[in-house]
């Protein structure tokens, strides 16, 4: 520690004390600054116009570090480019009341807070700090309630009147007309060649209040070389209401086009997400050096902060050693030989592929180890077998000895896309003939296959805990082959399941897996296991079919003809999506028996789904309520009517309804709200919706179809009449509602193509309805339907449930 007095030192001390003393003096004729650690908390982005105040203020952190502070100290902040917030800059209180408030010694050592910081304010830019009983390794906190003077840096000089702190100038935020953070994450970080991927969430938002411009913009993504874009994915935000899409222009670039001038609330900071949009990597061999994924956002219109390529993931393209992971035996009979698979699977770092059951049907080669380097180099001399049905069958009697399988196919091809060289692929494998024993690949006797093992089963009350071990998964991986899917079964009449499966199982897992209990068919799709694989993640999935007093009081109350299921659970203990489910039953009446969730408004919302006779197909989400029955509705004034099937149809799923007399009213106008209502519920927008806000001058939220228009116009479905209005009770034309239904089916499915001579065949409607028209006969609606229609004349509710109906199917 360095003295700064030297009154009252003891006259009698002895000559090795005066020495030091004398050293001290030594030291004392030039400055000399104690060490501290000088650190702000964050790095604020601020306007010009705007003041860092509460949260938003970054703290400036002054740290005693080696005990170099004196029992009182004084510090002095001065600030350049900036100057210190005014009395009148806070709702209440003066500024100084405000900075004594919220400064503070934090004394970490024992996780307490000590507020021995005085702080008075000099002039516009320079506050002077007392401070008292700084202790070794704690540190002065003080907020910097500053605002801006100018564009650049905003700087704080730190000074203090005994030397004892560090002198210095810190950067703590700098003034833009406008500036953004970029974030991304997960789902998929490892790419591979012609895959398709989750990019998961990249995440713009406002480093500076009011940076998104009061219009219409758009932001670039553009891949690097070699990756293209798959899916656009859809925008997320809760701060703009107006247009939101993500469009693919072309393979390396993704536009963000957003409507920034509707904002909900200007007093905070806003952003948008884009979300689910897919990439593949499409040539690894152009990019063989670059082994990072990157993506590149621009716009004209604002100004990104983080300027630098957005980092996406590692494409798995460098140089890795490829395997063979194998379980077989030999079996050598008179004038043949059979070389049975229970495993044969690809593998490297990153990624496992069957090569028993997977699509590429390679060449093999079987030929003793003495030969194996001639074979290789010249494989068109030999001849060559396939794997079937798990079996290479060699029609010919082999001598003993020790021979060598390999594909020369595969190795060429990997050699040739992975830049890899023969020595590194451990893809050729021994195999000795000596018996007629079955032997297995370690070369130990074999005594027949295993017994089949049963999954692990724990009953508990109404729980059932499933989990299946390495045997179990073998066993069920065997009886799979020459199916798509690995099926799981798991017997118990407990109405909660649960099944559990490590991620050392899951490595073995090349198909997607089915969790079977009584009729109901969970399935774990085959991407979902690859992502977790790549995770290394531990999966639960579960299944509860206890029942739940409200949700079957909903049901009561839905007048259901026939109950196929009770009502049920599906979740998961990962992020996995929505997940298919399969029932196995006998359909009695296939036009009227759908699935359905429980909404928010606790009633039965429509879900789509696969209706076939003797199962039910359809995903559910993760913790919602789902129940599958069969529910008649007819109609007293469609007895000949020919949209009869279609209405009773759309009303058996709770899409449309009639009026109280039992009538559904088929050749009355069609008017624009309840369009809206249609497209809505046939897309289940409302079934979890939160929000009804207006939109229309003309729609207040007490409106019944409010919350219906609201959500068609925020989903793009259909638009306002002008002036901002929405003209609810006003008719619909023929051309209109086949735009508005074409809307609808392409959010949820591929645009449709149409050709320019598809386009000029349309006659008798307007010209900027001719593309959704073309659209609408692609489809298959123009033998049914489309000739009931008039393109300019009012539309009717049967033809809007017609046409709704024909496209739910798709």
């Amino acid at each position: 520690m360095l003295f700064y007095s030297l009154g009252g030192m003891n006259v009698k001390r002895t000559f090795k004390t005066i020495c030091v003393s004398m050293l001290i003096l030594s030291m004392l004729f030039s400055v000399t600054y104690a060490s501290s650690d000088n650190t702000i908390t964050k790095r604020a982005y601020i306007g010009i116009n705007q003041k860092l105040i509460g949260e938003e203020a970054p703290v400036l952190k002054i740290e005693n570090d080696g005990d170099d502070f004196d029992d009182s100290e004084t510090i002095v902040l001065k600030l350049d480019n900036a100057k210190w917030l005014e009395d009148g800059d806070f709702e209440s209180g003066t500024f100084e009341e405000h900075m004594n408030k919220d400064s503070y010694i934090d004394k970490f050592r024992g996780n307490t807070v000590s507020s021995s910081v005085y702080i008075e304010k000099i002039d516009d830019i320079t506050v002077r700090a007392k401070v008292y009983n700084v202790e070794d390794e704690e540190e002065v906190r003080i907020p910097l309630y500053t605002k801006p003077t100018n564009a650049g840096d905003m700087i704080v000089h730190i000074d203090s009147l005994s030397n004892t702190i560090t002198e210095e100038d810190i950067v703590y935020g700098s003034v833009k007309d406008n500036g953004f953070f970029i974030k991304i994450s997960g789902p998929d970080f490892f790419f591979e060649d012609e895959k398709i991927y989750n990019i998961g969430h990249i995440k713009i938002e406002e480093a500076i209040k009011q940076s998104f411009p009061n219009e219409e913009g758009i932001i670039k993504i553009e891949l690097q070389e070699g990756f293209k874009w798959i899916e656009p994915g859809n925008i997320n935000t809760d701060d703009f209401i107006g247009k939101k899409e993500a469009k693919i222009i072309d393979d390396s670039i993704l536009n963000v086009i957003v409507d920034f001038s509707k904002e909900v609330d200007d007093d905070k900071y806003h952003s948008i997400k884009l979300s689910n949009a897919k990439i593949q990597a499409v040539d690894q061999i152009n990019n063989y050096e670059e082994e990072f994924v990157y993506a590149q956002i621009s716009s004209d219109i604002i100004d990104i902060i983080e300027a630098n390529p957005l980092f996406l993931g590692i494409h798995n393209k460098d140089k890795m050693i490829y395997y063979l992971e194998k379980d077989f035996s030999v079996e050598q009979k008179v004038g043949q030989v059979i070389v049975d698979f229970n495993k044969l699977q690809l593998k490297n770092k990153y990624t496992v592929r069957d090569i028993v059951y997977g699509k590429e049907n390679y060449d093999w080669i079987l030929v003793n180890e003495n030969e194996f380097e001639e074979a290789y180099e010249s494989p068109n001399n030999q001849k060559k077998y396939k794997i079937t049905n798990g079996k290479i069958i060699i029609d010919e009697s082999l001598k003993k000895g020790k021979y060598i399988l390999f594909s020369p196919e595969m190795m060429s091809k990997l050699y040739f896309y992975k830049k890899v060289s023969k020595d590194d692929l451990k893809l050729k494998f021994e195999l000795m003939v000596d018996t007629t024993r079955k032997r297995t690949s370690s070369g130990s006797s074999g005594g027949g296959r295993s017994s089949k093992p049963k999954a692990t089963i724990s009953e508990k009350g109404n729980k059932a805990s499933v989990k299946i071990d390495k045997k179990n998964m073998d066993t069920f991986i065997k009886e799979s082959k020459g199916d798509s899917y690995i099926n799981v079964p798991i017997t118990t009449d407990k109405e909660e399941v649960e099944l559990t499966l490590n991620s050392d199982i899951l490595k073995e897992v090349e198909k997607e897996i089915r969790m079977e209990n009584k009729d109901l068919v969970m399935i774990l799709k085959k991407d979902v296991l690859d992502n977790l694989k790549k995770d290394n993640e531990d999966v639960r999935i579960g299944l509860n079919k206890k029942p739940m007093i409200e949700s079957m009081n909903t049901l009561k109350s839905s007048k259901y003809s026939k109950i196929y299921t009770q009502v049920f659970k599906v979740d998961a203990s990962n992020d996995i999506g929505r997940i298919p489910v399969i029932y196995n039953t006998k359909i009695q009446n296939r036009k009227m028996t759908n699935v359905f969730v429980i909404g928010k408004d606790s009633k039965l919302h429509f879900v789509p789904s696969t209706v076939e006779e003797n199962s039910i197909k359809f995903e559910a989400d993760e913790d919602k309520e789902y129940v599958i029955i069969e529910k008649n509705i007819s109609f007293n004034d469609l007895n000949s009517h020919w949209a009869k099937d279609a209405v009773e149809g759309l009303a058996s799923k709770n899409i449309i309804s009639g009026f109280e007399n039992g009538e559904f009213k088929p050749d009355d106008n069609l008017d624009r709200a309840q369009m809206a209502t249609i497209l809505v519920k046939a897309l289940g927008l409302d079934t979890f919706n939160e929000d009804n806000n207006k939109v229309f001058e003309d729609m207040d939220t007490t409106n019944w179809a409010s919350e219906y228009v609201y959500l068609a116009k925020e989903n793009g479905l259909i638009n306002g009449v002008g002036n901002n209005k929405f003209n609810p009770n006003g008719n619909i034309t023929g051309e209109q509602l086949i735009q508005v239904a074409i809307n609808a089916y392409e959010k949820n499915n591929k645009k449709i193509e149409v050709t320019k001579e598809e386009i000029e065949k349309i006659n008798g409607s307007s010209d900027w309805a001719k593309i959704a028209i073309a659209k609408a006969k692609k489809l298959g609606l123009e033998d049914n339907i489309l000739e009931e229609l008039s393109y300019k004349g009012n539309a009717k509710r049967s033809q809007a449930a017609a046409i709704i109906s024909e496209l739910i199917k798709d």
